[in-house]
């Protein structure tokens, strides 16, 4: 059974190696919507498109946006607050260490945590923001699938050709939607 964001039967973009000659999108979306949707970039052999206006995104695009904000303004995913809770516990429940012991222990990985959150911008979360805007043809412009935006993360990643579309873009778009320092470190960002 297909993703919810995702059909595999959708037909592919023009072809782009015709530098004057944007892409179309003929993608997932209800053709009355295509016009409203433009090309935006090219990684790997998938064209990505967004809405020509950010108020088209989506209820579902713009819940995913909170929560990847919600990263943001703590600097730390779920993931990293699990594993600081579950490092905690482990330590608490360790009768075979003396209490002295759990307590430095206990601080060092609130030490970590502290450090972690005051890193000025998480490249992870920065990227999850572009998965929002950005979409390609077989996702549902609409919808938000977090499985295939993780396989969209790992994609970009493996190509390391996009940071020029990032580079080019405003200021105050590129600001809002990936950050600079994930353009200047996209050749060592390592999706997880």
């Amino acid at each position: 059974m297909p993703l919810a964001g995702y059909t595999s039967s959708m037909p592919v973009s023009t072809d782009s190696s015709n530098q004057n000659d944007k892409p179309q999108y003929l993608g997932n979306a209800d053709k009355i919507h295509w016009p409203k949707i433009e090309f935006a970039f090219k990684s790997g052999n998938k064209n990505y498109f967004c809405w020509n206006q950010d108020i088209m995104i989506s209820w579902e695009r713009m819940e995913a946006a909170k929560m990847i904000y919600r990263e943001l303004d703590y600097q730390m995913n779920p993931t990293m607050l699990t594993q600081h809770w579950e490092a905690i516990e482990s330590l608490l429940t360790d009768p075979k260490k003396k209490v002295e012991k759990k307590m430095l222990e206990i601080g060092v990985l609130n030490e970590s945590m502290k450090q972690a959150q005051n890193l000025s911008i998480r490249l992870d979360t920065q990227i999850k923001l572009a998965t929002v805007k950005y979409f390609d043809e077989y996702e549902d412009p609409f919808g938000y699938d977090h499985k295939y935006n993780l396989e969209k993360v790992k994609f970009w990643s493996s190509n390391n050709d996009i940071s020029t579309f990032f580079l080019n873009l405003p200021q105050n778009q590129s600001s809002n939607q990936i950050s600079r320092n994930y353009i200047k470190n996209i050749n060592t960002y390592k999706a997880t």
